[in-house]
């Protein structure tokens, strides 16, 4: 797990770094920008102050020392230089800082194609390296009020800042981001690791409780996707050390009949096969009381026969789950291991609609069935809306059943007159499974059974 932990630690460094390359050079990108442009706009503002007064220049050009024109003319603005040149190259005008740097044909050489295609006054802008020094360099063409090429203007700034305040920014920037991706790695795996044995640590200390505890498992999200089966496999251990002390009271006494016996016999019918078995009522019922989930074992005789086979057998009970508090227990199958205080078998719920409910238990089962074969004062009412949903809930069962039937030969028990359709249905999709109908209240004599409506595809059903 500490690799894993490690992995998704590095994992979430590469990304950080990753953004903040990413952003850095977002940043960087921009900001040069925003500076490239502020120069821009103060080159071209000083070209333009400095415009009438080189067109005049380029008209009437003054005697004297190149220099000290252009420092006369250039003598406001934050410029390294200018250079003033007429259309034959001829230096009108440059300061001092531009000797070393560049004349008229140089820079009319770098922008000989914008300045003699721009006779509509189009300007240039570039930056170069000169002198080691990075220029910016605006090249304004001087025309006329005829829009006669007159000349061009080159305004120089040192642009060397703008790379030094870039440089600045994306290393401060990167720092910045470094620093906090570090923390956040650290303290991600700190935490992972951290969770990690605190998930471990309670789920050993909740497998070396007293097993009479009906305490749940731990259900930290690190450990949820294991505690299922490592709740399962201590069902599994719960109750082999169950049976090997069975096996041993056994040898003690051999003529009681014992849950060890129990099982030993099932085992010799069955073999390792799952025995299924199959009712309405559930042995266990969830439900909620003052805020707290509750467990009640129903009041019947058919849990009290049966329960003890289970346990003995570790099969799995499907039955319809009625209580309030049922589905906040079971599983993403719908099962929970009964029972409480020591699992030893599963326990499958199926969810009946409310229209389900009262058609098929209600309806047909209880207003139909029940009083046909007690032979009561009550009339048996035959719906045959009833009779739908009770066919449409037998199918229903079938299919979980048959969902949960291993491949080879299974072994189903099914109680009572809710399910007379079962053992057909079971039969359609497994005609290899052992099905076995147990009916729990007296069989109607055949006079009465004739007034069932349904009575051929009841039998047919149960046979």
């Amino acid at each position: 797990m500490n690799k894993h932990i490690l992995t998704i630690t590095i994992s979430l460094i590469i990304i950080c770094l990753l953004g903040i390359l990413g952003f850095s050079y977002f940043r960087a990108t921009k900001e040069r920008g925003i500076l490239i442009d502020d120069l821009d706009r103060r080159a071209r503002v000083i070209a333009k102050s400095l415009a009438p007064a080189s067109i005049r220049l380029l008209k009437n050009p003054p005697p004297g020392d190149e220099e000290d024109i252009a420092e006369r003319i250039a003598g406001q603005g934050r410029t390294l230089g200018i250079l003033l040149c007429d259309p034959d190259g001829k230096i009108i005008a440059r300061s001092i800082a531009l000797v070393d740097i560049g004349n008229c044909e140089e820079f009319l050489e770098r922008s000989d194609d914008e300045i003699h295609s721009s006779l509509d006054h189009v300007e240039k802008i570039q930056l170069g390296e000169a002198g080691g020094l990075t220029l910016h360099i605006l090249t304004y063409p001087l025309t006329d009020q005829k829009q006669n090429f007159l000349g061009t203007l080159t305004v120089v700034h040192e642009a060397s800042y703008i790379n030094e305040r870039v440089r600045s920014l994306v290393t401060w920037t990167t720092l910045t981001f470094a620093v906090l991706a570090f923390f956040i790695s650290t303290m991600t795996y700190l935490i992972s690791r951290r969770l990690f044995e605190k998930s471990v640590h309670r789920l050993l200390g909740w497998m070396k409780l007293e097993k009479d505890i009906a305490t749940p498992p731990p259900t930290e999200s690190l450990l949820k996707p294991v505690t299922r089966e490592v709740e399962k496999l201590t069902a599994r251990l719960r109750s082999a050390r169950e049976t090997a002390r069975e096996v041993s009271q056994e040898k003690q006494v051999t003529n009681l009949w014992t849950p060890a016996r129990l099982k030993a016999h099932a085992v010799t019918l069955m073999g390792n096969r799952k025995l299924i078995v199959v009712s309405n009522r559930e042995p266990y019922m969830h439900v909620k009381e003052h805020g707290h989930v509750k467990v009640m074992v129903p009041a019947s005789g058919l849990v009290t026969s049966l329960d003890p086979v289970l346990k003995a057998t570790s099969g799995l009970w499907i039955a319809h789950g009625a209580g309030d508090a049922d589905w906040t227990v079971t599983d993403s199958e719908n099962k929970v291991l009964v029972p409480p205080e020591a699992p030893s078998y599963t326990l499958k719920r199926i969810s009946l609609s409310k229209e389900e409910e009262e058609g098929y238990y209600y309806g047909f089962s209880n207003e139909a069935l029940w009083p046909l074969c007690h032979l009561t004062h009550h009339r048996p009412l035959f719906e045959e809306k009833d009779w739908i949903i009770y066919n449409e809930v037998n199918r229903k069962f079938a299919k979980e059943i048959v969902d949960e039937c291993d491949k080879e030969k299974p072994f189903i028990l099914v109680q009572d007159y809710h399910f007379t359709l079962l053992p057909k249905f079971i039969k359609e999709y497994r005609p290899d499974a052992i099905v076995g109908l147990f009916w729990h209240i007296p069989w109607p004599n055949p006079e009465a059974f004739q007034v069932c409506p349904w009575k051929r595809e009841i039998l047919e059903g149960m046979l």
